[in-house]
This record gives structure tokens, C-alpha cells and sequence, in this order.
């Protein structure tokens, strides 16, 4: 003796399900994007020029199978090594210069230049509320 369950309308749900996904990872791509664009722009408008190398390595990268987005400044695929000391500042300190141990160089500091968190600060409740409505909008 055996029992056979069909659920009716399976493939249609099923369908339904897999076109709700393909439209929130469209949608959510699209935020991801526009916000990501809208970060390095506030980045670049923000960030000290001396010679407009820094400026212009502030870039976007899009990973599309990870919605995923890196912004910020870079040199040679990493993260550039004075974003920190930009954004954050430094405090006084002894400089050698060359490695020379036996002579010391005291170096002021500098002042900080905040551009990194402040434009995702800027962008966060915006890019929120898009993929919100992305998923609300891929529902209907």
C-alpha cells in the first residue's frame, strides 16, 4: 500500500517564487549601484587635494554574484595606505628619517579629513530604505 501527495499549483509557486527573487536581486543590485555611485562622489568632493592622485583613486567596485560593493581609495587593488591617517588624523610623533636611529625628527601631526564615513553616514538611511522598497516593490 502506498499514499501519493500532489500538491496542484506547484509549479506555479514555484515559478512565482523564482521571479520574486530574480526581482529583489535586480532591485537590490540597482541600490547598491546607485548608492555605491553616490558614496564615491561624496568621497571625492570631500577629500583633501594636494595633487588630485588621492581624489582620483577613490573608485566603486561591484561584485554582482555577492551584491556586494567596495568604495573608497585605493593604489594598486588595496586599500590606499594613507586613507587612514587621512580620515582619522595623527597625533605627534617621532619620525626617523631613513631608518636612522640617532636622529629624531618630531612631526606635528596632522588634522583630520573626514570623507570615508561621513558620505556612508550621508547614504546609509537612503540605501535602506531602496532596497525596502525593492523587496516591498519585487512582492507586488
Amino acid at each position: 500500500m502506498k499514499i501519493n501527495i500532489e500538491v496542484k499549483g506547484a509549479d506555479e509557486a514555484i515559478g512565482k517564487i523564482n521571479r520574486f527573487n530574480v526581482d529583489v536581486f535586480k532591485g537590490v543590485l540597482k541600490q547598491i549601484e546607485t548608492t555605491s555611485k553616490d558614496i564615491r562622489n561624496r568621497e571625492r568632493q570631500a577629500a583633501p587635494v594636494r595633487t588630485g592622485k588621492y581624489k582620483k583613486s577613490i573608485k566603486r567596485t561591484i561584485k554582482k554574484v555577492d551584491l556586494t560593493a567596495t568604495v573608497g581609495p585605493t593604489r594598486r587593488g588595496k586599500l590606499h595606505p594613507i586613507a587612514h591617517l587621512l580620515e582619522r588624523g595623527t597625533k605627534a610623533h617621532d619620525i626617523h628619517p631613513y631608518g636612522n636611529k640617532k636622529v629624531t625628527v618630531r612631526h606635528p601631526g596632522s588634522r583630520e579629513y573626514p570623507h570615508i564615513e561621513p558620505a556612508w553616514d550621508a547614504e546609509r538611511d537612503k540605501f535602506v530604505e531602496g532596497v525596502k522598497s525593492a523587496i516591498k516593490e519585487a512582492a507586488r
